[in-house]
């Protein structure tokens, strides 16, 4: 009888063990699917941060490659000055080997202050930077100032 007894007693048990078992088998599936959605999020924002900061850093580098044209523009109008004083200005196109990439440079004088003044205006891509020269040329030419025009 003593035996019977536990063996019904293990038999509980056992039934009690085997539906434990079944419900942490849940617990499981519930707690993976968690983890991965949650390493689906991360990686989701970390591709959409990293996409946002590579197209930022293309637009700085397409803008710097504009002002870089300017500049050359500028000191282009400078020693063609050196060469001729009649020198009025010039377009330069597809600089570089880039089609649409163009530099157009205009010499003018003040008629008020009488001031000599290069502007230098590059265009690349979607983005126009210009450089304003105001220079002197009495038997030297020197420039006064030097700066980008917004």
């Amino acid at each position: 009888m003593l035996l019977r007894k536990v063996a019904q007693e293990a038999k509980i048990f056992k039934q009690h063990m085997d539906y434990d078992k079944k419900n942490e088998s849940g617990q499981t599936l519930v707690a993976l699917l968690f983890f991965v959605m949650v390493g689906m999020i991360v990686t989701t924002a970390a591709v959409i941060i990293l996409s946002t900061n590579s197209q930022a850093a293309q637009k700085l580098s397409q803008g710097e490659v504009a002002r870089q044209m300017a500049e050359t523009g500028a000191e282009n109008a400078l020693l063609q000055l050196l060469r001729n004083k009649s020198y009025t200005g010039e377009t330069l196109t597809d600089i570089g080997g880039v089609i649409g990439d163009n530099v157009s440079i205009i010499v003018d004088t003040d008629p008020v202050t009488g001031q000599k003044a290069i502007f230098s205006t590059a265009t690349s891509g979607n983005f126009t930077r210009k450089v304003e020269v105001i220079y002197t040329a009495n038997d030297v030419l020197t420039p006064l100032s030097w700066r980008e025009v917004y």
